[in-house]
């Protein structure tokens, strides 16, 4: 929009310079015909005067030779004034070429001027539409700062929320060390009752058809403390570390899958990163 202004500032001012030198064309022309006609009213004096010149010849032979002088210097006067004439004649030609020259630039000018408004008039509404749009901008960016403030806010309840939750974790972390040492005792208790119960199988396969009651019991119990209190089918090889208590894998898993987060020997809460593996090592 400026650099249009400044091109229509500019155009104006050729334009004006142009008419001023077109006055001025047109002073000096005004000036050459005013000469013109003062030298053609000159030269029907001369006329007039050659006539009188000529009849004083007429009458007066003795200034013929005068006057024949007078006429002469006329002549050249004559010839003088019809050369400047032609000059005068090719100056005002030019002058009226270059009065052309100056229409056509001005007419030239002008479409320029007029083009610049047009753009001018299609930059004012570009730049209305660009100030409704800065205008609806302005209005996203206000609500875009509403939801970040929302959003703030929301990040610094989480981030109290994060705090406190590894504020729980810290103190987890010391349940997770006594779950640990828990896990370890049940393991060694495992070991224990499974090498029992490996001892009292082999010493169980070489009786008799109908083996002792007391044995079969004290079998049943060792197998019991070994087995998965929850399906009594697969061993107990996870541990909630939590609270210690042991339970098959495929137990915990649907548990957890169901989202059933409650130990079933305890019903306190854990989840997946309470869940731990527990090893069996046979001993002879």
């Amino acid at each position: 929009h400026q650099d249009a202004l400044v091109r229509l500032g500019g155009a104006e001012a050729a334009a004006l310079q142009s008419s001023e030198e077109l006055s001025k064309l047109q002073t000096e022309n005004d000036a050459l015909v005013e000469e013109l006609d003062s030298i053609a009213k000159a030269f029907d004096e001369s006329q007039e005067q050659n006539a009188k010149l000529l009849k004083t010849v007429e009458l007066k032979e003795e200034a013929a030779t005068r006057l024949m002088q007078d006429r002469l210097r006329h002549d050249r006067s004559t010839s003088l004034l019809t050369a400047e004439l032609e000059a005068l004649r090719e100056r005002t030609a030019a002058a009226e070429r270059l009065v052309e020259r100056d229409a056509e630039h001005k007419a030239a000018l002008e479409k320029e001027l007029r083009t610049a408004r047009d753009t001018a008039s299609k930059q004012e509404e570009a730049q209305r539409h660009a100030a409704a749009s800065l205008d609806r901008a302005q209005a996203q960016a206000l609500e875009a700062s509403r939801e970040a403030q929302q959003a703030s806010a929301a990040l610094q309840a989480e981030a109290d929320r994060a705090r406190r939750a590894g504020e729980r974790e810290r103190q987890s972390a010391g349940d997770a060390a006594e779950a640990q040492k828990k896990a370890k005792e049940a393991e060694q208790v495992r070991d224990t009752l499974e090498r029992k119960l490996k001892r009292l199988e082999r010493s169980g396969a070489g009786a008799a058809a109908e083996p002792r009651g007391g044995s079969n019991e004290q079998l049943d119990y060792y197998r019991s403390m070994v087995k998965c209190p929850l399906c009594k089918n697969s061993n107990k090889d996870t541990v909630i570390t939590k609270c210690g208590h042991a339970f098959c894998r495929d137990c915990i898993d649907s548990r957890l899958s169901l989202r059933e987060r409650k130990c079933p020997g305890c019903s306190q809460v854990f989840d997946k990163s309470y869940v731990k593996d527990l090893w069996l090592e046979y001993g002879a």
